[in-house]
């Protein structure tokens, strides 16, 4: 099937379905273009005709459940499909580059953008310590608001509040929402709580860098106490649930509260 055609039925596809129902490298957001022919999608890596392979960038495809299935099937059609890839970081020790991914053509069709878009990925960053497509995250607010894809049948966003979904999702990526009690400033790193039992209730860590970056943007300990918001990434559970929020792009603030800061 043609891709740009694959592309569009996926949209047609999709939008009947939804009316039914610090210690980081420092990357940086510098692309090496090129031409690529895709030889097939596996398991969300990208193979190239010409040899090497590559993964999208900034995104992490649905884990599970039928926005994973719907991608799975789109994806599998792209084989053939002339693209262009712009990379954002050599190889990792699997020989995948990270890279943005579009269909040729005009316009082109941003692989990423769409599955985002269409809920059937969530924004991450990854390992990178910076989100280089900020405006991926507003096609996922719009996915989230319309309730289409992952964000009707998915494991997200899980609240704070629910610490027993959250001992469950230990070790995996997250997307958590919920107010925050107060704000512990500390010399190496600030850190975000859920509430008032440190042992037990969820929290949030921010190295210094990505600290001082949000507040560059006006964000300080004081507006966020009482702030209800979003927060993403790989969940461990030490004394309580955490989550390491390198990314300042990635903590979004979805309704504010002037508040006082706490001990963390």
């Amino acid at each position: 099937m043609n891709a740009r055609l694959a592309a569009s039925l996926l949209l047609l596809s999709l939008a009947a379905g939804s009316a039914e129902a610090e210690d980081r490298p420092a990357f940086t957001c510098s692309e090496t273009v090129s031409a690529q022919i895709l030889d097939r999608v596996s398991d969300g890596e990208f193979r190239l005709a010409g040899g090497g392979s590559a993964r999208l960038a900034d995104i992490r495809l649905a884990p599970d459940g039928e926005a994973a299935r719907r991608a799975a099937a789109w994806l599998g059609t792209l084989g053939g499909s002339r693209i262009q890839m712009r990379e954002l970081a050599p190889p990792d020790r699997w020989g995948r580059a990270a890279a943005h991914l579009a269909l040729a053509g005009t316009p082109p069709i941003d692989i990423g953008e769409l599955l985002v878009s269409e809920g059937l990925a969530v924004v991450d960053p990854g390992q990178r310590d910076l989100l280089c497509r900020r405006e991926l995250l507003r096609a996922e607010e719009r996915a989230r608001r319309s309730r289409i894809g992952l964000w009707r049948d998915g494991p997200w966003p899980i609240a704070a509040s629910a610490l027993d979904d959250l001992a469950r999702a230990a070790g995996s990526f997250v997307v958590v929402e919920g107010r925050i009690a107060s704000v512990g400033e500390r010399r190496e790193r600030t850190y975000l709580n859920f509430g008032r039992d440190w042992a037990r209730d969820f929290n949030v860590t921010i190295p210094r860098r990505s600290w001082e970056a949000l507040k560059a943007k006006g964000i300080t300990a004081a507006s966020l106490t009482g702030a209800v918001v979003r927060v993403r990434g790989l969940l461990e559970v030490r004394r309580a649930p955490t989550l390491d929020l390198a990314v300042p792009d990635v903590l979004e603030i979805i309704s504010a509260r002037t508040g006082r800061s706490g001990g963390g």
